[in-house]
């Protein structure tokens, strides 16, 4: 579990495998956890009329990571096409 307040932790979970693929970690920079947040938010969006606009946040974020001059890690790639997938299936 977490314990340091100051950031928000993630645990990486493959639902296609159900096993945990990295153990909960700070993730304290704002292109890690932007597309992060924009991808929960659009799914959990109850909205429908707000649900478009949702989905094209996270996107946005999602390339706006891959912009970014940080490294994308493995992990994150496979979480970023799982996310992708799962938007799409919400876009259709």
């Amino acid at each position: 579990m977490c314990r340091n307040f100051g950031y928000i932790c993630f645990t990486w979970f493959s639902v296609e495998s159900g096993r945990t693929l990295l153990k909960e970690g700070p993730v304290n920079n704002l292109p890690l956890s932007r597309w992060r947040t924009a991808y929960v938010s659009a799914l959990l969006e109850t909205d429908r009329v707000q649900m478009p606009s949702r989905i094209a946040e996270a996107l946005a974020a999602i390339e706006e990571r891959f912009r970014s001059s940080l490294e994308i890690e493995s992990i994150e790639h496979k979480s970023i096409d799982a996310a992708r997938r799962a938007l799409a299936t919400l876009k259709a």
